[in-house]
């Protein structure tokens, strides 16, 4: 093909598309770590029924855990209750100290 060929191309428009990605994290003792996998392979992780922690957007990163903007934030009136049962008031049935 030359560059006097003419393209046989058409132009072809393409729908977006919108992933949301909710990604969840606890912190497990690493003693407990076949344990809690054991468990975890047995559940099901949709319902969100585990506790879950709320979104702090309102400081920058480098102001976490010292900054009086994070203080601000950091209170019960904001969702920020600390270490808590969740809502249900209920931790998961599974003893991991074996």
């Amino acid at each position: 093909m030359g560059a006097s060929s003419a393209c046989r191309c058409r132009s072809v428009r393409h729908e977006k598309e919108a992933v949301l990605v909710h990604p969840h994290s606890y912190i497990v003792r690493k003693r407990d770590v076949n344990a809690f996998f054991d468990w975890a392979r047995q559940q099901d992780f949709f319902g969100r029924w585990m506790p879950e922690t709320h979104a702090l957007y309102e400081v920058f990163l480098g102001e976490f855990f010292w900054s009086p903007a994070y203080a601000h934030f950091n209170v019960p009136y904001y969702h920020r209750d600390g270490w808590t049962r969740g809502t249900t008031n209920v931790f998961p049935d599974v003893s991991l100290d074996r």
